[in-house]
């Protein structure tokens, strides 16, 4: 279970794993009906390759907000984007 303060992974889009943000969860918020973690970003993956994130980006929107694990999704399935890191372990 992914709590405050985890280290985490979270993936762009649901079918490919090449796009995702590394950063830490800083808590959890309802958006649009939805529970969300709320993940203070501190990296970005493109194609599997770390990118330097914009000092723009980070004063206009430092966080994320993917929903939490186990949330169903409107088309069928469930939301499992967010993975905890072990930190040293990649």
């Amino acid at each position: 279970m992914i709590k405050v303060g985890d280290k985490v992974r979270s993936y762009d889009f649901p079918h490919t794993r090449e796009y995702w943000y590394e950063g830490t969860v800083e808590g959890f918020e309802e958006i649009e009906g939805c529970k969300r973690y709320k993940i203070r970003i501190e990296k970005q993956f493109i194609e599997s390759k770390e990118v330097q994130i914009s000092a723009d980006r980070m004063e206009a929107a430092p966080h994320i907000y993917p929903p939490v694990n186990g949330t169903r999704r409107a088309l069928g399935g469930v939301c499992n984007g967010v993975d905890l890191l072990i930190e040293g372990v990649q």
